[in-house]
């Protein structure tokens, strides 16, 4: 059994990143933003952007990483038709995996339940 994300279910290339961010809602959080927007698909995608100023550990911009694709996979049944981008701020490292996964698990709740007209 795969426990990885497809690679359909990832936003991949610069011009779909750049359609996510133009037409994002926002959904925040102190240390993070999670940015989403309708795709018209049948399955979500992710994008996850963490920028090396903001943690500076590769191997917690790793572990942050991993973290946060754990949990969109976990939920992605939840969520489908939504394009999510992921974006990490100063001192998100400062949290542990299970704080994250909390923090996470309120978003995707939130976007399951309140679902957005495009």
């Amino acid at each position: 059994m795969r426990y990885k994300v497809p690679t359909e279910l990832k936003l991949r290339t610069a011009q779909q990143f750049k359609e996510a961010f133009l037409k994002a809602k926002k959904l925040s959080s102190d240390k993070y933003y999670l940015l989403f927007k309708i795709n018209n698909l049948d399955y979500p995608r992710l994008g996850i952007l963490i920028a090396k100023k903001n943690v500076a550990k590769a191997t917690a911009r790793n572990r942050l990483r991993r973290t946060v694709k754990e949990s969109f996979r976990l939920h992605q049944h939840q969520i489908k038709g939504y394009d999510v981008l992921f974006i990490a701020y100063k001192g998100l490292n400062e949290l542990n995996n299970e704080e994250l996964r909390q923090c996470l698990e309120k978003q995707w709740q939130y976007l399951a339940k309140h679902p957005v007209q495009s």
